[in-house]
């Protein structure tokens, strides 16, 4: 009889612990939506009262798929590096990059000039230079397609 009680009181005990346990939770579960609304409130008029960052300016007008003359643009780009126009450089460099019809020795200038631009970026970005900064991020939104 002793190794049928015990399973039984534990049984019994064990509902007697869960029954009450079990039915707070249901409680719980049924009043805390109403007490979330009121904390989510607020944070939504934080989000909105909080100042939007600017938008970011949309990319220049460029369309990479038109055919140009190479060495020309690759020229240019150079002018536009020691001129410090590092926007105006970068642009020409991608147009060039994306020609589908380079020859070898075009390609390999293209890349010579897109090093020489991205050192003169770097050391311009360092000194400061907001042209620079621009010019790195239009090479980043360029990249990332």
């Amino acid at each position: 009889m002793n190794a049928t009680l015990i399973p039984r009181i534990s049984l019994a005990l064990l509902l007697a612990v869960m029954i009450p346990f079990g039915s707070s939770c249901k409680k719980k579960e049924a009043t805390a939506p109403v007490s979330a609304v009121p904390t989510a409130a607020p944070a939504v008029a934080e989000a909105a009262a909080a100042p939007s960052p600017a938008p970011m300016a949309p990319p220049p007008p460029t369309d990479y798929n038109v055919q140009v003359d190479a060495k020309a643009t690759l020229d240019a780009a150079q002018a536009a590096i020691r001129s410090k126009e590092y926007e105006k450089a970068a642009q020409s460099l991608l147009v060039v990059q994306r020609q589908k019809s380079l020859t070898p020795q075009q390609s390999s200038d293209a890349r010579e000039h897109m090093i020489r631009l991205q050192a003169a970026l770097a050391a311009a970005q360092a000194s400061g230079d907001p042209s620079a900064r621009a010019a790195a991020e239009v090479l980043r939104r360029a990249g990332s397609r």
